[in-house]
């Protein structure tokens, strides 16, 4: 009940329609970051042939030294609404299904075309295979370090 409240509190103050509405993954990619130009990589997730070997030192596919990576989820609702549905992301390690990072994200403005979009910077796991899990996609990240 003191959700329900507080969703129609919000609706009112910013004059959105106060419905809780579906909230569904529309797509997941994955951006390595870029330790010394600051800048992004490709998606990796879309990418025909991204080779994620030693990124840490900018090995495989990376053009530079990355440590860390972008997860952008992109996210379909009713059009011009607010949904206050909750959207878990965890990434877990491949083999040992380890959690971790994990974040909830909850909030959602759509537009008038039914989008929103979170992200989340995972820092300090691009040596081991990863898998990204977000509602009910599932993505794997084939890290692995070695000499």
């Amino acid at each position: 009940m003191k959700k329900r409240i507080q969703c129609v509190l919000t609706c009112l103050l910013l004059s959105l329609p106060c419905f809780s509405h579906a909230v569904e993954v529309e797509s997941v990619d994955v951006y390595l970051f870029y330790n010394e130009s600051g800048s992004f990589s490709e998606n990796i997730l879309e990418a025909e042939e991204f080779i994620l070997w030693n990124t840490v030192a900018g090995g495989g596919s990376a053009e530079e030294p990355s440590d860390r990576f972008l997860i952008r989820i992109q996210l379909k609702g009713s059009k011009n609404t607010y949904a206050t549905d909750p959207v878990a992301l965890a990434v877990k390690t491949e083999e040992s299904e380890e959690v971790v990072y994990t974040e909830t994200y909850a909030g959602f403005q759509f537009t008038e075309a039914g989008i929103a979009y979170r992200a989340s910077m995972v820092a300090g796991h691009n040596c081991q295979p990863l898998v990204i899990e977000v509602g009910s996609v599932r993505r794997a990240l084939p890290f692995r370090c070695g000499e």
